[in-house]
Formats: structure tokens, sequence, C-alpha cells
């Protein structure tokens, strides 16, 4: 989609014809975006399918519901799920204004944690944002580590001398 609007805004500056507009819409392109050249249309019908095809605007019914079916994957940080999450209701809620945005995102990051127990614990402290959803949780999970490393080292285990007399 990125190069389709820098080829346009080209286009326009250097005043292209249709043939020039596709060729170097062809070298902006690939893998399955090249295969939309195989149809060949014109510039503007081309465009239109990339906008349908790879446009977030007719995308957003995919990307909301991906949102809030997402779940952490065991490899993924939280930090990185917490990016991905933003970038996802970007994606999903393009005309929302952004504070909303970021609470759409902290919701989102908050569901796809798999740890029921630290959802609880993230949203009984009321964060107000992604940021603040994303600190809570590193150092909420840090606390419950620390705390099951803690009951799961073995105890010492005090023995206590008897002296015999002799």
């Amino acid at each position: 989609m990125r190069g389709t609007l820098l080829v346009r805004g080209a286009a326009q500056y250097k005043r292209w014809s249709d043939i020039d507009k596709l060729a170097h819409l062809r070298l902006c392109l690939v893998g399955p975006a090249d295969d939309l050249f195989l149809q060949r249309r014109g510039c503007d019908v081309l465009v239109e399918k990339f906008r349908q095809r790879y446009g977030t605007r007719e995308q957003t019914e995919k990307f909301q519901p991906e949102l809030s079916y997402r779940t952490k994957r065991t490899t993924e940080t939280l930090q990185e799920l917490a990016g991905a999450d933003g970038k996802l209701t970007q994606l999903a809620y393009p005309s929302e204004d952004v504070a909303k945005r970021d609470i759409l995102a902290r919701d989102g990051s908050v569901d796809a944690l798999g740890d029921r127990q630290l959802q609880i614990d993230i949203r009984r402290q009321n964060p107000t944002s992604l940021d603040a959803a994303l600190t809570l949780a590193m150092k909420l999970d840090v606390l419950n580590r620390g705390a099951a490393r803690d009951n799961d080292a073995p105890r010492p285990r005090y023995l206590r001398a008897v002296m015999h007399g002799c």
C-alpha cells in the first residue's frame, strides 16, 4: 500500500503517464501484491484493487475480532505484546481518537495475557493507559515469578544436635 502512495505522489509531481505509473508501481511491489499485475489493468483499477486487498480501511472488520481473540504467545515478551496490540488497535479503529485507541489497546493487551490472576491484579489497579498497564504487568510478573521461586525453593532443615553424656 505504501508503494502505491509513493507512486501516486511522484506521478502527480512529475506528471507521469499511465504507462510510467504502472512501471514505477511494478518496481515497488513484491510477493502477493506483485501478482495483481498479472491481471493487466489500468493504474487506477490496480490502485483500487490494492486498497481493497491491503488497505486498512477495508479490513477493520478483520482487525477488530483479531484484537479481541488475540493471546500472548509463549515466546512473546510483555513489551512485544503491548506494541503489537497498539498497532493492531490502530488498524482496527483508525477513525477513533488517540485516547480511545489507547484504552482499547490497554484492554486488548490485558485480555491477551493468558494469566487470569495477572489480568485481575492489573484490572484492580485500574491503569489509565496501555503504557501504565504494561509497566504494571511487568512489575507484577516479576513479583509473581519471585514468589513462585520462593515457594518452590527447598527449605533448609535444621537438625538438633543431641549430646550424649559419657
